[in-house]
């Protein structure tokens, strides 16, 4: 006659079973922080681009250059360029904002193009 449970395999095979599974769910939980906090530094050097498009907007250029700067957001340090370009209507100008971490100024977070109108 047989006893009713489990024998020693069917639990190492469940626990076996179970230790996979619970490895891949912490390495997509580790994933998904990683993730955050380029997420966060995207959506910073995001707004570090809009704000200096709407400066680039409300201070009126004539001149074609390209400025270099630093801002702060949340706590972040990040570096723009800003490129003022011609356009195909000599009444405009194109603004284009590229932001990067001060730590590696070679990979831009974040673009942002706008245009602005050349004072008379």
């Amino acid at each position: 006659m047989r006893a009713r449970g489990f024998t020693l395999i069917e639990v190492l095979v469940a626990l076996a079973i179970s230790a996979v599974g619970l490895m891949a769910a912490y390495r997509a939980a580790g994933l998904a922080t990683q993730e955050h906090g380029w997420l966060r530094h995207r959506t910073l050097a995001s707004w570090v681009a809009q704000n200096q498009l709407a400066d680039a907007q409300t201070t009126p250029q004539t001149a074609l250059n390209q400025n270099t700067g630093s801002a702060t957001q949340a706590g972040e340090s990040y570096r723009w360029t800003q490129q003022v370009e011609n356009t195909f209507s000599p009444r405009f100008r194109r603004v284009t904002v590229k932001v990067a971490r001060l730590e590696d100024p070679t990979y831009v977070l974040a673009n942002a193009v706008g245009y602005i109108e050349v004072a008379r």
